[in-house]
């Protein structure tokens, strides 16, 4: 976790990159992904992404504002989607090195965000999330699932890349 704006005493923004991350194939139910460089999502043929952050405390007297999740399109031609790519918590157990499509972790049903109109190669791309849906994981592990309703795979870059999965927070005053 790093301070990436100083802010003023009113506000501050907090940059969190991901601490694990994998994706599961519903076409090889029992292969592990966890040390890929990309992350795939798509409803048919299933493929579905998981993202762990370590999340900070509000910092004294501040509650939070906005969040976001930036993530880069690969730049393989296939790597855009027009489909819709939603971003859910995870209510399960799961781990990077042994999370597989037989063993993925349960989702709630409440979206905290969604990414729509990433078509683009090798482009980043940002999801506001529910600051409601993220308060209560504050100090904690926040473990979010990207899934889609759509048949478009859309290709993003893992933590193994030079292009960290991100989550940016800002907090302000009460």
């Amino acid at each position: 976790m790093q301070v990436t704006t100083p802010g003023t005493p009113t506000e501050t923004t907090l940059e969190s990159t991901a601490t694990a991350d994998a994706y599961v194939n519903g076409a090889a139910v029992d292969a592990n992904y966890g040390t890929h460089n990309i992350l795939l999502v798509r409803k048919t043929s299933p493929y579905l992404g998981y993202l762990r952050f370590s999340l900070p405390e509000a910092p004294s007297g501040m509650t939070l504002k906005s969040a976001k999740l930036t993530l880069r399109t690969t730049n393989d031609a296939s790597a855009g989607t027009s489909d819709t790519i939603g971003v859910r918590p995870v209510t399960g157990s799961w781990s990077e090195s042994e999370v597989t499509y037989a063993n993925r972790p349960s989702l709630s049903s409440t979206a905290l965000g969604e990414f729509t109109g990433a078509t683009d190669l090798d482009t980043e791309y940002t999801a506001p999330l529910s600051t409601a849906g993220l308060t209560g994981s504050l100090g904690g592990t926040l473990d979010v699932a990207l899934t889609s309703d759509g048949t478009d795979a859309w290709w993003v870059r893992a933590r193994e890349t030079s292009y960290d999965p991100k989550l940016t927070l800002t907090f302000g005053a009460n």
